[in-house]
């Protein structure tokens, strides 16, 4: 493990403050001085010639957030109106289809969540190499975030401004009231959990068919390579710590005993043996399960914030109804989320591409990359995704954050005081710098749905799927 890899601790107080917990809006304009008497008006300056039209791509933050995407970049044109934008989503379905615009050299001009790797960071321009580029408002480790993750010297792709994402439960309230169930109220601990989920499969059982599952979900390399096995086996007591060793081969995958995710594994395959999850959802599209959810085809899931705005935006009436919880805090009162402030991670971090570099409106691009990092469009994007920010936005007042998920779950678990969200590094963060080019992510791979549909079903034993995550890692590092 490199022991100069940089984390930034945010501690409660900072978190408090970077989630606008207990913050109230504060007309400035009326604590301000009265206005000085106007000057005497000049002669009219003749008019600057008008600049010549430019367009610019900008691939938006999420294909969530596509509208707040645009009214951000409103705001740029209502002051650059000779600037026109057209806005590219990409999401997991049409991945494939930019990234061989990239490999022909046809990027967008500006990417508003950049996906860089050990393997690909130069496809994005060198932020040293822009004098002008804003550092005093970042952490002094922004700098260096990438070497210290990627072993990468001299070259810096983005900096990200963003805390990480909390991913939580979430149910229908009115649902949840029929069900005679309270879980935020009552699931403190895994045996709590085990428990509400029984009782739950009682209610839909008796349903009659109103609800087809559950607990729904389906597949996503993202959600089950890294996210829930992290949750879950963080409330289990297999800590971060227990996660990086893993993955720098202090422990080994087959070590039943030390392993932090068999846990997870185990009582998951108890869940899917009870009848909690879809027949076979490793099967199921994402967006098919997302649907389902917004349907109202189960009463709870486990997701981040998008879900949220999804089935607000699709189904209000249903939207009104979401709450959630966290999953169970570890006994030393530890709460999963992804990591924050590491300034490295790709998660709604702009960058420009070097095959841009000498394109005709490249200046321009620039000069919209550099007013995406200003305190007030870090704020406006922050406010607008719900994703507290890791620089100081004091200058600019804050930022406040109303996304459901935030004052629904997250402020009041900070506030409270009582635990403690972990976001260091995940296993595979503190392990990127030794992977192989071309190799696959151990656990955070498409190829892994089957080993999980075969364990699952009982055709493989647990043993048998920590020898194939073994050797996954074995095929994928070096140097550890």
């Amino acid at each position: 493990m490199n022991s100069k890899i940089v984390k930034k601790s945010v501690s409660r107080r900072n978190m408090l403050k970077l989630m606008g917990v207990g913050a109230a809006s504060v007309g400035l304009a009326a604590c301000a001085a009265p206005p000085a008497a106007a000057p005497e008006a000049a002669a009219p300056a003749a008019a600057a010639p008008a600049a010549e039209p430019v367009v610019l791509e900008v691939k938006s933050i999420q294909p969530e957030y596509s509208a707040q995407t645009k009214q951000i970049l409103d705001v740029y044109k209502e002051k650059n109106p000779h600037v026109s934008f057209v806005i590219t989503d990409v999401n997991e379905d049409t991945q494939a289809a930019y990234d061989a615009r990239i490999a022909a050299g046809n990027p967008a001009d500006m990417d508003c969540q950049a996906a860089c790797t050990k393997e690909n960071y130069k496809q994005y321009m060198n932020l040293l190499e822009m004098p002008d580029f804003n550092w005093g408002q970042f952490d002094k480790g922004a700098k260096t975030a990438f070497e210290s993750l990627y072993g990468v010297k001299d070259y810096v792709p983005f900096v990200n401004p963003y805390l990480g994402y909390f991913f939580t439960f979430l149910f229908y309230k009115d649902k949840m009231a029929e069900a005679g169930l309270d879980p935020k109220a009552n699931v403190k601990s895994m045996d709590d959990l085990d428990k509400f989920l029984g009782d739950l499969k009682k209610f839909v059982d008796g349903s009659g068919g109103k609800y087809a599952y559950v607990f729904d979900t389906g597949w996503h390399p993202w959600v089950y390579g890294t996210v829930f096995p992290s949750a879950m086996a963080t409330a289990m007591g297999g800590s971060k710590k227990q996660q990086q060793d893993l993955f720098v081969g202090k422990i080994k995958f087959t070590d039943l005993d030390a392993n932090p995710f068999v846990p997870f594994f185990k009582r998951y395959k108890e869940w899917y043996d009870k009848g909690y999850f879809p027949k076979k959802w490793w099967t199921r599209n994402w967006d098919e399960f997302e649907n389902g959810f917004i349907a109202q085809k189960s009463i709870i899931t486990f997701h981040g914030p998008w879900i949220w705005d999804k089935t607000q935006a699709a189904n209000p009436a249903a939207g009104a109804q979401l709450d959630g919880f966290n999953f169970p805090a570890s006994s030393d009162g530890k709460l999963y989320v992804t990591p924050t402030a590491t300034f490295a991670f790709n998660t709604n971090a702009a960058a420009l591409y070097s095959a841009n570099k000498n394109k005709a409106n490249a200046a321009e691009a620039k000069k919209l990359f550099m007013w995406w990092h200003t305190p007030e469009v870090i704020k406006m994007v922050s406010e607008a995704i719900g994703a507290a920010s890791a620089v100081d936005l004091s200058s600019v007042g804050g930022a406040a954050l109303r996304h459901p998920q935030m004052t629904n779950v997250v402020q009041p678990t900070i506030a409270g005081g009582k635990l403690q969200y972990d976001g260091d590094f995940h296993g595979m963060d503190l392990a990127a710098r030794y992977l192989k080019g071309g190799a696959e992510n151990v656990m955070e791979s498409d190829r892994t749905a089957a080993m999980y549909g075969d364990y699952l079903e009982g055709n493989i034993t647990l043993e048998d799927l920590m020898k194939l995550y073994q050797a996954r890692w074995d095929a994928a590092y070096e140097g550890l």
